[in-house]
């Protein structure tokens, strides 16, 4: 071809793009492809890795080989610092990791992380073979408090004709409530007294004991609830005139 060569250059370059063409084509959509989903639903093998993030990887620095060959990557929620990723080699296409979460789909074997130091983070990966999930869930928010029952008053122990049970004086400031139950197998007395100081009784419930027959023994029983208007409370039980052959009694504090 005759002139100045330029000719020449514009078929050359336009050979090279055209040579070039499928390769560039075939480069965004692995790229696309990365961060979509396929569709895959089966998984056949999961783990979490964790990365250390304290020390700088100035360049990519090979993290692991895995043989299993991955195909989906997620960055987790629960990770506190934040980093790239590279798949295969140092210098393929970055993929910047962290404050969000982020799923990516990629088939690959060598897993390569770049990061500034973070002191004491790191970063936690979910590595799959098939299209892995993670779900979150919104929790109704539960009042612990008002589930928990504190024993207030125990025991099992027998009493003689007469003698008297006193628990110590508890604080109920955070209750609302007492539910008492005792069962002997000779009749007595229940009583529930409140006190603002915990030390002088200012209030007292008394109630005594009802006879009822279950699976043919005869128990002599209270059950009680108690609406708390002063912080403490004890628990008070009169045996009667005969001696006890056994005993039991419960007090448990409640919210509502």
């Amino acid at each position: 071809m005759n002139g100045d060569g330029k000719g020449n250059v514009k078929v050359q370059e336009l050979i090279y793009l055209s040579e070039r063409l499928p390769e560039k084509f075939a480069e965004a959509i692995a790229k696309a492809l990365a961060e979509i989903e396929l569709g895959v639903k089966e998984v056949s093998w999961a783990r979490i890795i964790d990365i250390e993030l304290s020390t700088a990887r100035d360049t990519p620095q090979l993290y692991d080989d895995f043989p299993e060959m991955p195909n989906c990557v997620i960055y987790l929620p629960d990770s506190t610092g934040t980093a790239s990723i590279y798949f295969d080699s140092p210098g393929g296409h970055e993929f910047p990791m962290g404050t969000t979460f982020k799923k990516i789909r990629r088939t690959f074997r060598r897993l390569y992380v770049k990061n500034s130091a973070q002191s004491g983070s790191m970063m936690y990966l979910l590595l799959a073979k098939g299209d892995a999930v993670v779900e979150s869930y919104t929790m109704t928010p539960a009042d612990i408090q008002a589930q928990y029952r504190p024993v207030i008053a125990s025991t099992t122990t027998p009493l003689s004709a007469s003698q008297e049970y006193t628990s110590s004086w508890y604080d109920c400031a955070n209750y609302g409530k007492v539910t008492i139950l005792s069962a002997a197998d000779v009749a007595g007395t229940l009583k529930v007294q409140q006190s603002t100081d915990g030390s002088n009784a200012d209030f007292e419930s008394s109630w005594s004991t009802s006879s009822v027959t279950i699976g043919g023994t005869t128990k002599y029983v209270v059950s009680a609830i108690v609406e708390l208007s002063a912080r403490y409370v004890r628990v008070i039980y009169t045996n009667s005139t005969s001696d006890q052959t056994w005993f039991r009694l419960t007090a448990m504090a409640k919210v509502i």
